[in-house]
């Protein structure tokens, strides 16, 4: 009867001690070094008298401090509250059953966060941020859509632990809500883009809507004080950006009457070039208005009246006269 009150003179007293100094209990390990000390006193009492109640408070003592064991996976930690108050009393980071991973089971909650599913870790791994393609997004030019494809960045995990343990859903909370700036980032900075700049030099519109985005999700993060940042030597990949299709067709017509145009003015240079060489050998002491006048008639692309006259015919006149005459008979 004696150890039975002895059993429950101590749970009373774990009891009282963590309603009214969680923080303290947490700190300093109370309930386990009491336990501790009751299990070896109910031990070395059963040695002795061969008690069997005493052996199965031991053994009720025993599963206690097991319960308060916890194992954190690598690379991970996880967060301990009080089950009477939710008030955060501390972390433990990775590693097996130690003293310092252990908790009161019964007063004392192991989770990633307050409101938090029991016994789960939070993955200390920089966090992977990617939107494979955005929705249809305006551009400056009215009736123009753009979607930008492959969007990744990683978060380093930097700053205070206990911030993720304050945050309902934690690292998943953050990740979505991180997500959700991206899109609306780009949504902003496509309507201030024309299309030809998401079109052509891609390299440098990527690399510095890139690093735009580094800046203001830094800032987003510092301002909603999310333990993540993004460091200076992680890439922040844009894969590329897609104009609507009927964008492509009205370039695509565009560029096919350029390059009909530069036909024209090819065929005309070479008709140039043929004029000339014709207008110097038909007329050599013309001038270039007078060649290209000859030249024309005489290949047939200006028809023009003759009239035979046999009067003022300088020496030229006469050759020109002469060789016209060929050509139209020629002809």
């Amino acid at each position: 009867m004696f150890n039975l009150w002895i059993f429950v003179a101590i749970a009373s007293c774990l009891a009282f001690i963590n309603l009214l100094w969680p923080e303290v209990s947490y700190e300093f390990k109370l309930s386990l070094i009491i336990a501790v000390l009751v299990i070896i006193y109910f031990s070395v009492f059963t040695v002795i008298n061969l008690n069997l109640f005493t052996f199965i408070y031991c053994l009720a003592l025993c599963f206690f401090v097991y319960k308060g064991g916890n194992d954190v996976p690598i690379k991970t930690a996880t967060g301990v509250f009080s089950t009477v108050n939710n008030n955060y009393l501390g972390r433990m980071d990775t590693g097996s059953f130690t003293l310092k991973n252990w908790a009161d089971p019964i007063f004392n909650k192991v989770t990633a966060n307050v409101d938090g599913i029991p016994n789960t870790t939070i993955d200390l791994q920089p966090l992977k941020v990617e939107v494979m393609e955005t929705p249809e997004m305006q551009t400056k030019t009215r009736g123009i859509q753009c979607v930008v494809k492959n969007i990744v960045l990683m978060l380093k995990f930097e700053g205070d632990m206990k911030l993720l343990f304050d945050i309902e859903g934690s690292v998943q909370t953050i990740k979505e809500r991180c997500t959700s700036f991206v899109l609306e980032f780009f949504l902003d900075k496509i309507g201030e883009m024309n299309p030809v700049d998401l079109d052509t030099d891609k390299g440098n519109t990527l690399r510095n809507l890139g690093n735009q985005l580094r800046t203001e999700l830094n800032q987003f993060c510092k301002d909603n004080k999310y333990p993540y940042k993004i460091g200076k030597n992680s890439t922040v990949t844009i894969g590329d950006t897609e104009l609507d299709k009927e964008y492509y067709k009205v370039l695509g017509a565009k560029k096919y009457a350029e390059l009909e145009q530069d036909a024209e003015d090819v065929k005309a240079n070479r008709l140039t070039t043929r004029l000339r060489s014709k207008g110097l050998e038909l007329l050599p002491n013309g001038t270039e208005a007078e060649q290209f006048a000859a030249a024309k008639v005489a290949l047939g692309i200006t028809k023009e009246t003759i009239e035979k006259k046999t009067f003022g015919l300088d020496g030229d006149t006469g050759k020109l006269a002469k060789e016209i005459a060929k050509e139209f008979f020629k002809n």
